[in-house]
Formats: structure tokens, sequence, C-alpha cells
């Protein structure tokens, strides 16, 4: 009878069919044994905060787009590779179309600049001709000049002596003035000469160094052509694992993969190093409080289940995330409004086994293990604004309020209405027994 007032006391104002289960229950007491239960003990009981996020290497080398084009081919992700192993094929198409064409302008440069040396060659002998005619005619106007002169002479005596007449005088004067004039004349030519010289000199040097600068120019083209096609073989700056670098395409994430559209320096794939993993978490804003440096963690892997790696906090964010694209490629999920600050924890433990972008749920210790009496979280339920839970007494139970204290994942402090060694349900036993009053009714149909 004790037993059918304890459940009484938990239905009271249900009605008729609170005292029908009531009824039932005092009758069928082992649907209680379906009912898993717990045993409130002392445990070593510590507060974690859990979040999903991944792997990354602490360090880790790059490889970079060297142009901008189209990924033709790319190792598969994972692949282990030794320093200079090919990883990435660009196309080259374009490079080589562009390539040709600079070959063609250098061949024409370069035949413009041999060209503009030969006239150059060709100038200078002819000026050196012509310089060396003017000048003989200039010596040659200066002799008949002085052999002028001398007739001259020789002439004004044999009239002075009345050897000869006057007019011979007169003829000689001009003979005089007239070889001056052209002696005047050669010297003025050889000026205009040697003034055009040098400004021929100079254009035909001009000439000269444009055609280099072309050759230069399109030497270069050419010579970054071939740099192009050779870089668009990427290779592997050192030995390990390559990971893929999302990539953000049109406002979305996605990872490289063949025929896709890159820009120069764009970095598509990097080689971690493994000695060293980091595991970035987004923590919500209620919690990041309760997070120091230092902190202590732990680090399960999905891809090794078994394997628990000790960590500790290694950076904390002190502004929010408010761009949760990358979690969304990485996890899934939709769009959340939720504040979240990034979180780093460092793993302690080496693993070469480890990969980069492995999925890792990591534990961060808030509260180190003490002891305290803690129970399942399932043994807890809500009462309209108390938290019960249902002793279990002989083959009934009893209701009793209780205070929590700290929770983590599992389990929940209780700081009141409970004593070690207390027995209590995992299930709400009043929802069993309307279950096994409602069978019971139906079978009495």
């Amino acid at each position: 009878m004790i037993r059918g007032l304890i459940v009484l006391g938990v239905l009271a104002g249900a009605g008729f069919g609170a005292y029908r289960m009531f009824d039932v229950g005092a009758r069928s007491a082992g649907h209680l044994d379906s009912v898993p239960t717990c045993a409130v003990k002392p445990m070593q009981f510590e507060v974690r905060l859990s979040s999903l996020g991944a792997l990354e290497a602490a360090s880790s080398k790059q490889i970079t787009a060297k142009f901008s084009g189209k990924i033709l081919k790319v190792l598969p992700e994972g692949t282990l590779v030794n320093e200079g192993d090919e990883v990435v094929w660009m196309e080259t198409t374009p490079y080589e179309d562009k390539l040709k064409e600079d070959l063609a302008n250098l061949d024409l440069a370069k035949n413009d600049l041999s060209q503009a040396q030969e006239d150059d060659h060709l100038l200078l002998a002819q000026q050196q001709l012509d310089e060396a005619s003017l000048q003989a005619k200039v010596a040659f106007q200066g002799r008949k000049l002085a052999d002028a002169n001398k007739q001259y002479e020789n002439t004004a005596k044999m009239v002075e002596a009345s050897l000869a007449p006057p007019s011979d005088l007169e003829n000689r004067k001009l003979d005089q003035l007239q070889a001056e004039l052209s002696l005047e004349e050669s010297k003025i030519a050889l000026e205009k000469f040697e003034k055009s010289k040098n400004s021929q000199i100079q254009i035909s040097k001009s000439k000269i160094d444009k055609a280099k600068v072309m050759v230069d120019k399109y030497q270069q083209a050419v010579d970054d052509g071939k740099k192009d096609i050779a870089d668009a073989v990427l290779k592997a700056p050192g030995q390990g694992h390559i990971s893929y670098i999302p990539l953000r395409m049109g406002g979305t994430l996605m990872k490289v993969s063949e025929g896709t559209d890159v820009y120069q320096r764009t970095a598509l794939i990097q080689i971690p190093d493994s000695t060293t993993m980091l595991a970035s978490v987004p923590i919500n804003e209620l919690d990041i409080t309760k997070v120091e440096v230092g902190q202590k963690a732990e680090v399960r892997v999905e891809a090794f289940p078994n394997k628990r790696y000790a960590a500790e906090v290694s950076k904390k964010s002190i502004v929010p995330t408010t761009d949760n694209s990358m979690r969304r490629f990485l996890f899934g999920g939709s769009d959340s409004s939720v504040r979240e600050f990034q979180v780093t924890v460092k793993l302690l433990d080496e693993d070469a086994n480890l990969r980069q972008g492995m999925t890792a749920n990591v534990g961060i210790i808030v509260q180190e293990a003490t002891e305290r009496l803690a129970v399942p979280q399932d043994a807890v339920f809500r009462e309209g604004d108390k938290n019960i839970v249902y002793k279990k007494q002989g083959e009934g139970f009893t209701v009793a309020d209780v205070q929590l204290g700290l929770t983590n994942d599992n389990y929940v402090e209780l700081t009141q209405g409970v004593q070690p060694g207390d027995v209590l349900l995992l299930r709400d036993p009043t929802k069993q027994l309307q279950k096994v009053g409602e069978e019971e009714r139906l079978a009495g149909l």
C-alpha cells in the first residue's frame, strides 16, 4: 500500500485516468524494471566545452599559381610527394601561341638590328670616302691658289720691267681671285659635310639603339613565355601529403579541381608539416569567457575514433567570426546569426597519421576534474520551473526537487536533493505507467 500512495502522490490531480494507471502499476510493478537507472555517487567531474573543427598543421609550404589560367590536372588530395615532384599542371595553349608570336617578332627585330648595323657600317665607309674627297679638294684648291699667287707675283715683276703688258697682270689677278673663291667653296663644302656627318651618325646610331630595344623587348617576352610554360607545371616545395586549399569562387568556397580557372599568385595546395598539428573550433559567445590560453584540451579525430590526443589552448580570438562559410564548407549546415569566437588548440601528441582537414572533436577542459555528486543528464527532468529526479524505492518511486551545479556534455552535478547511494530513474516513470495503463485498458475492452 505504501507504493500505491507514492504513485498517487506523483499523479495527484490527474483524475480517474491517474487512479487507473496507479491501479495497473500496483498490479504490474515489474514494468518499472524496464526503466534504466543510475546510482548517485561521487565521481571525478570535469567541465568541457565541445566543438567540431578541423585539423591544420602549425606550419606548411604552399604551392601557388605562377600565372592566371586553367588547371588541367592535379594530384589527388592526400598524395605523398617529395620535393620537386610535379603536382599541378596548368593549361599552356595561350602561352604557347604568344610564344610563337614573340619568336616571330624577335626574328624581325633581329633582322632590323642587323640591317641597321649594316647601314651604319656603309654610312661610315661612305663618309670616310666623302670626307677624304673633300679634304683632297681643299688641298688641291689651296695649291691652285698658291700657284695663282706666284703667277701674279711673277707677272707683276715682268710688267714692272716692261716685259709684259698690264693686261697680263689683270688676268693673273682674276686667276688669283678665282682660286681664292674655289678654295673657299671647298672649305665650306667640307665644313657642311662635317656637320651633316655627325647628324647622320646620330640618326644611324639611333636606329641601331631602337632596333636593340625591340630585340631586348621580344627576347624578354620569349624568355617570359618559356618560363610561363615551364611554370605551368607546379612542383612540390617539400615532402609531405598534399592538401587542397579551399578557394572562394563566386562567393562560395570550393576545392581546386581539373578545369578550375585561377588567378596568378592564388594559393592552391599546401603541404603541411604534421609534426605539430592544430585544431581550430568555434566557441559560442556565451561560453568564450570560460576559455583561456593554456587550458588543457582533448582532441578526438573521426578517422581514429579509439584515440585521444592531449592538447592545450594556444590562441583565442578577441573578435567574433561572422563569416562561417568555411565551417559550412567543411561540415555543412546553414547560415547562422550566432556569434562565435575562433579558438585554436595545439596537439601535444605527435602522430604521423594525422592529416590536415581531418574532422576533429575538441573538448576544452574549463573546469578541472574534482569529486562531485553527479549523474547522467537523462536522470534530471523539468517540472514547471523546477528540476526533479525520480528516486526508485522498492518497487515504486518518489519525486525529489534538486539543485543543479556544474554540467558537462554527459553529466550534471546535483548539489541538493539527493544522497550518495540514491538510485535514480533515467526515464520518466509516469509516462511508463501511462503506457501500461492504456495497454491494459484497451485489453479490457
